[in-house]
């Protein structure tokens, strides 16, 4: 399975979020930290992970597993919730965080339909191969 990215514009914050999922993510290496020799987490050791990256494709990129579940969708979300925060200068406010909780329950849908979307173009891609 060949890996697919999507890009989700964030309606709120000024920040760009990429969502790439497959199991090559060297590929998502060389594109996105070039000449850099950076190989980060690998399907092996982990089911996903988030990063904020300045460059050339400034933004928040969350990479995940085909079969990722629910629960590993909304902890990439939270990391993802966070750089946002820390984009925009804002601290999270335990007292009064609905905002962080919309943000969360929007990125986690977002996530899942995007997940589903490629799963589901792998699938069809697979059965007409």
């Amino acid at each position: 399975m060949r890996g697919k990215t999507k890009q989700l514009k964030n309606p709120i914050y000024p920040v760009d979020i990429w969502i790439h999922i497959g199991r090559n993510w060297d590929n998502f290496h060389r594109k996105y930290y070039p000449g850099t020799g950076k190989k980060g987490f690998s399907p092996e050791e982990c089911y996903g992970f988030s990063t904020y990256i300045e460059e050339e494709y400034k933004g928040i990129h969350i990479t995940l597993l085909p079969d990722i579940t629910p629960g590993q969708i909304a902890h990439e979300a939270k990391h993802a919730v966070n750089f946002i925060y820390q984009f925009i200068g804002k601290e999270l406010d335990l007292e009064n965080d609905e905002d962080e909780c919309y943000l969360l329950q929007w990125l986690v849908d977002e996530i899942y339909k995007v997940k589903e979307s490629i799963v589901k173009d792998f699938t069809i891609q697979n059965k007409t191969e």
